[in-house]
């Protein structure tokens, strides 16, 4: 094992060596004999084939996240889980740029921003021990609405999300009257509990602190920055620490934060990094590109305290200002969308006379040209 290729498939340090000798003695003492089991034969990545459009069903992979490194002193690796789910045609995932898919603290069910049957978009619920999504009530959004950018309170009760005009709302999973958390503010770039019922939201030039219960003020709780937007805070365990994701607009350069509300010290944490979250492996993840990536962390002293590793690739995000479309729950569970496979648009400019008739390309090929923005000369 010391000598993997593959550096994730070694021990990480002598004292896991030392584990393993300790864990061979043992069982040799107590049966007489050492069992070496033979290697498992890697199960190939699984591929999937999804549609280039927003509206049409887009695949959600659920992997529980024993792929993770494990850390000095911790027990081996738990057994990694693979699952594929398809949304059903009639509530197909819309992936618009924001954050658009997440899974409950006890990685027991899936929310996403859908398409509805009669038009517009809704949040669904997916239970993961039901086959079918359904709509939660009062979350209705407009087509032309950008983004929600939604949450799940760290009870896994309610969705808070923004709701054009309506304001900043929190509507409970399983149905109900939603309650006014905020105004509406279009600065609105998700949200997180906190410690003692508040809530943590990122309303782009910082983050503020108010009531989980609606009608509260709201509390300041990062200095003012020039460049500075502030996105998708999320709660350490203990809600007294938030990470989150600062981009600086002009040298457009993305880092990760921690922000300790007891002292309100901001620590930078890593850098060309977006989308936080802390996995109880005890790594801080957070995303490059379209890439997962792992870095030991230290929630206590909150300090990164290893090199960041690649966990995970192929993670929708359609574009460079986009959140990536990921989720972590508190036991480990990992829900994401995988990205959309690389495509170029062609264009071939033919002539098309008054009356709407081709008459053939302009330029002669049996092949589409990359050509948009075709001009004609005077």
């Amino acid at each position: 094992t010391c000598l993997k290729k593959n550096p994730e498939e070694r021990w990480q340090s002598a004292g896991d060596i030392g584990r393993q000798l300790s864990w061979i003695l043992e069982d040799s003492s107590q049966s007489g004999s050492t069992k070496v089991s033979a290697p498992v034969p890697e199960t190939p990545r699984p591929t999937w084939l999804v549609p280039a459009i927003a509206a049409a069903a887009v695949l959600i992979a659920v992997v529980l996240v024993g792929w993770f490194m494990f850390r000095s002193g911790a027990t081996p690796a738990r057994e990694v889980s693979r699952l594929t789910l398809t949304p059903s045609s009639n509530a197909p995932v819309v992936s618009v740029g924001g954050i658009d898919v997440l899974i409950a603290p006890d990685g027991q069910r899936i929310v996403y921003l859908g398409a509805r049957p009669e038009g517009g978009r809704v949040l669904y619920v997916r239970e993961l021990s039901s086959l079918e999504s359904r709509p939660i009530a009062g979350t209705e959004l407009p087509e032309t609405f950008p983004v929600a950018n939604p949450f799940i309170t760290s009870d896994g009760a309610s969705i808070v999300f923004r709701s054009p005009g309506k304001g900043i709302l929190s509507v409970p999973l399983r149905g109900g009257p939603p309650l006014k958390i905020a105004d509406d503010s279009a600065r609105f770039l998700s949200g997180t509990s906190a410690a003692d019922d508040t809530l943590v939201l990122a309303l782009g030039d910082g983050l503020y602190r108010t009531s989980a219960r609606g009608g509260g003020t709201l509390e300041r709780l990062t200095q003012p920055r020039d460049r500075g937007i502030f996105i998708a805070p999320s709660a350490l365990p203990g809600g007294q620490s938030i990470l989150y994701h600062l981009r600086d607009v002009g040298d457009q350069t993305d880092r990760v934060f921690v922000l300790d509300l007891r002292t309100r010290e901001e620590r930078p944490l890593v850098d060309n990094g977006i989308a936080p979250h802390y996995a109880p492996t005890g790594h801080l993840v957070f995303a490059r590109g379209t890439t997962l990536m792992a870095a030991p962390f230290d929630a206590a002293r909150l300090v990164v305290t290893g090199t960041p590793v690649a966990v995970q690739e192929g993670i929708q995000r359609p574009d460079e200002l986009s959140a990536p479309d990921y989720s972590l729950s508190t036991n480990g569970t990992l829900v994401y969308v995988p990205a959309l496979p690389a495509t170029v648009a062609t264009a071939t400019p033919a002539w098309v006379d008054r009356d709407g008739r081709d008459l053939g390309p302009v330029v002669p090929t049996a092949t589409p040209n990359i050509l948009t923005g075709t001009r004609i000369s005077p």
